[in-house]
């Protein structure tokens, strides 16, 4: 009875972070269009970015999941570390970001898990910071990413639905609405990176075991 709640309690919030009438469209570049909302209790806005990518399912997960290459498409990254693995789709991961001066560096401590729907042609990445003993010591502020998200939907071949996600703050004294100046052009960079990145030579193709 207990698991079964649990179960319902994390459908509700996957699914009420992410309808689509809750979601305020405000602007649409490179065919990706992104959204706000506004969440309870926060000055900080949630941000969201849907595309097409030409590629093909696997090949987009595989990419997600390459953490050793991941400085190449993630705009500041600086240190980027698994500090647990549970399977290859569920992680604890370090991530430090060199920020411009006079702006201090940041960095977040998250939990990632992936899982493939049963049709096999959906895939989703929930992350959410947590506190964990073994994490290295801030570079400068510590951040909290209340909850990110890439969702993967196949419709082609080789061809790839790309729902991003991000509701975080990254602390400090940096007031709310440059938070959200920031983080409102988190969408485009984000889907303009893995476009790019699905074209490297080396990306591969991955589908998580997990089953939701």
């Amino acid at each position: 009875m207990k698991k079964s709640l649990t179960l319902v309690l994390i459908l509700f919030s996957v699914l009420s972070f992410s309808k689509t009438h809750d979601w305020k469209k405000i602007d649409e570049e490179k065919g990706v269009k992104i959204f706000e909302k506004k969440m309870p209790d926060s000055s900080v806005l949630a941000f969201r970015g849907t595309a097409i990518v030409e590629a093909s399912l696997g090949k987009i997960y595989y990419v997600l999941q390459d953490y050793k290459n991941e400085r190449e498409w993630v705009d500041m990254l600086d240190k980027n570390e698994i500090l647990k693995n549970f399977s290859k789709d569920e992680r604890i991961q370090y991530q430090s970001f060199d920020l411009p001066w006079p702006i201090s560096d940041r960095d977040f401590v998250y939990h990632a898990k992936s899982s493939l729907d049963k049709s096999g042609e959906k895939i989703l990445m929930v992350i959410k910071s947590v506190d964990y003993k073994g994490a290295p010591e801030t570079v400068g502020v510590r951040g909290s990413l209340y909850r990110s998200s890439f969702e993967l939907e196949k419709i082609g071949e080789n061809k790839t639905k790309v729902d991003v996600q991000i509701y975080a703050d990254p602390k400090g004294l940096l007031p709310k609405w440059v938070v959200n100046l920031i983080q409102k052009g988190w969408p485009l960079d984000t889907l303009e990176g893995i476009r790019r990145q699905v074209l490297k030579s080396y990306t591969g193709e991955l589908l998580p075991r997990n089953v939701h």
